[in-house]
């Protein structure tokens, strides 16, 4: 149990009867079940939640896997703890690690996997409703998906800007500018700085203490309430209030998770002294024997994955398509410079969201429904 965990019955949680539960998958949440469904053109408005485990069959590392994971790998820079690479405080102290990583993890250098092309799959079938990214890869882009279908709420490589005076810059000027050396050597590694004051220019990416971007809180409360199906990937649960997103959706939706580890599981009370069954309000219903028998929507399959979609696309007879969009490679240039290179063409240019409550921070998020209502407001 958590500090402030809250729990309810599942009539108060679902808002529903038991009766009106067994009907969204007639009482056997199952991948096959989904994949009748989806073939059955029952869901239009698909919503993604992805995280940094897509990327890894690109060459990306993600951040928390034992030995492979970014975090495991950062002892060469010799930092505080390892989330100081992302951290704003400590980069404007000592920026040389995170350019000296941005040369080894930058996004031109990897082309989209088989998960990124199933997104694709979804938009071109219009059964997309939006991809909510916790990554700044900008592999979503490259696909060539509408740009409106894809949230980076972390932020990513595509925009940076002058931490001085807010100049911004664009992709192929910032690129230029960390690969002017050849050597990944640290004393060699440029730091890119305004030709206007000579300020440090960042990347649009989402620090540990920084605000996310104000497009995340213009679109997610639509979005949790328009989707008709979630599917969450790659991804540890761990950085809010992103990943709350999992509990803010419609309580009569689908919910599968397709991860190499189950996450985010909720806790239960078990029956009380009233006779209910009492469930916490965040985390998924699977995992645990007690919580699966009362599991009415939640799916996890376990596994890498590029597996498990190419599995789902054999099932939907979309192999021939997916292989297809694998094969032609085509890659997004929506940041081609002027002739100075700080233009941004295609970009748009986000503000903050100037709220302390929106701010990335790792926890349980309990207190993830406040946080959101107050980013929310902030831009209605």
């Amino acid at each position: 149990m958590e500090p402030g965990e809250i729990f309810k019955s599942m009539e108060e949680l679902s808002g529903m009867s038991e009766k009106e539960r067994s009907l969204i998958f007639n009482r056997k949440p199952n991948i096959e079940t989904f994949i009748s469904n989806v073939k059955k053109n029952k869901y239009s408005k698909i919503l993604i939640l992805a995280g940094a485990g897509i990327s890894v069959s690109a060459g990306i590392p993600d951040f928390r896997s034992p030995e492979s994971g970014l975090f495991h790998n950062l002892q060469k820079y010799k930092l505080p703890q390892p989330e100081s690479i992302f951290d704003l405080h400590f980069f404007r102290s000592n920026p040389k690690p995170f350019f000296s990583l941005t040369r080894e993890i930058y996004p031109s250098n990897f082309e989209p996997t088989p998960t990124h092309r199933f997104f694709q799959l979804l938009d071109q079938k219009d059964m997309l409703l939006r991809v909510y990214t916790q990554n700044i890869d900008t592999l979503e882009r490259q696909t060539g998906m509408r740009g409106d279908k894809v949230i980076e709420c972390h932020g990513s490589y595509a925009t940076n800007t002058c931490l001085t005076c807010k100049r911004k810059y664009s992709q192929n000027w910032f690129k230029k500018q960390i690969f002017q050396s050849s050597d990944n050597v640290d004393d060699n590694v440029v730091i890119p700085t305004c030709l206007n004051c000579n300020g440090i220019v960042k990347p649009d990416i989402t620090f540990y203490g920084e605000n996310l971007p104000a497009q995340f809180g213009r679109m997610y409360k639509n979005d949790v309430n328009e989707a008709d199906a979630l599917i969450v990937l790659g991804t540890s649960l761990q950085v809010y209030p992103v990943a709350g997103i999992v509990d803010l959706v419609k309580p009569d939706i689908p919910r599968i998770l397709i991860n190499r580890d189950c996450v985010h599981r909720a806790n239960y009370l078990g029956k009380l002294s009233k006779g209910t069954f009492e469930i916490s309000t965040d985390g998924f219903w699977f995992g645990k024997k007690e919580l699966e028998k009362h599991n009415y929507r939640d799916i996890f399959v376990q596994g890498d994955c590029d597996d498990v979609i190419k599995d789902i696309c054999k099932e939907l007879k979309w192999d021939e398509e997916l292989n297809k969009l694998l094969n032609n490679k085509t890659k997004s240039d929506n940041n081609t410079p002027d002739n100075n290179g700080t233009n941004i063409k295609n970009a748009e240019t986000e503000e903050s969201v100037q709220n302390n409550n929106g701010k990335v921070t790792q926890g349980n998020g309990n207190d993830l429904s406040a946080m959101l209502d107050n980013l929310s407001l902030k831009n209605e």
